[in-house]
């Protein structure tokens, strides 16, 4: 790692006093371009140190071959600032396994310093660019209850029949025992004589309707034991009146 010479006493300022100046750091050693890249850093805001805290990496990539291009495999393996490969050896081989290794910008040397600066404020627009991790999605579904609503973790969603509302309900309710053909009768139609054959079927229907929609099973058959959930699911209470 080397320090440049003559650094910019106002970025250097900025640093000590913690004013969000940013910080590259430079590694090799060759005094013929040292200088100059140093130079075209501070124009682009960044104050050319060896401070462990660095903003920008740039390897220097000088022949015969040093290790910038290990520098490269190893600090893009890892979470870490963007890292710029300045390529002295003239060899598009060597630049082209720098950017396959990950590094954010490869410049052959000598450049031209409008063209040095706009590479250098790309990588730091594009780094600003990438998102922030998307917040994780609910690992349970969601239903409803005022609009027989219910929702995936991926988004998706379907209504259910009132009938239908009243089965899934019963097997929320259980909370991961299986609920045989005649418990689901009574539930489906508490005041008439339901046959546990037709809530077999009805069970049968919507743990099929639901697989359709959400690409998985919901509701799981339990060898004569009847039905059960297999997801966890978070009644939701509504204002909103129940449809007939």
């Amino acid at each position: 790692m080397s320090v440049a010479v003559g650094v910019d006493q106002a970025l250097a300022q900025r640093f000590l006093a913690g004013d969000g100046a940013k910080v590259a750091q430079v590694r090799g050693s060759d005094g013929r371009v040292l200088p100059g890249v140093s130079a075209l850093l501070e124009t682009c805001g960044y104050w050319v140190s060896d401070q462990v805290r660095a903003d920008l990496v740039v390897l220097l990539h000088a022949p015969p071959r040093q290790n910038a291009l290990a520098d490269v495999f190893a600090l893009c393996g890892e979470p870490g600032p963007p890292v710029v490969l300045i390529d002295l050896a003239g060899d598009p081989v060597d630049r082209i396994l720098a950017l396959e290794a990950g590094c954010d910008e490869v410049i052959a040397w000598p450049c031209p310093h409008r063209e040095f600066i706009a590479r250098i404020r790309g990588v730091a627009r594009r780094r600003a660019r990438v998102p922030a991790p998307a917040a994780s999605r609910p690992a349970h579904y969601a239903y409803e209850m005022g609009q027989l609503k219910l929702c995936a973790p991926s988004g998706r969603w379907t209504r259910l029949s009132k009938n239908e509302h009243r089965l899934f309900c019963a097997l929320v309710e259980a909370a991961g025992e299986p609920l045989d053909d005649k418990t689901l009768a009574g539930r489906i139609a508490p005041e008439a004589d339901l046959a546990a054959r037709s809530a077999h079927v009805a069970a049968w229907r919507l743990r099929k309707k639901l697989a359709q929609v959400f690409g998985e099973d919901v509701i799981e058959p339990v060898r004569a034991r009847g039905y059960v959930l297999s997801r966890k699911v978070e009644m939701i209470e509504a204002i909103r009146a129940q449809p007939d």
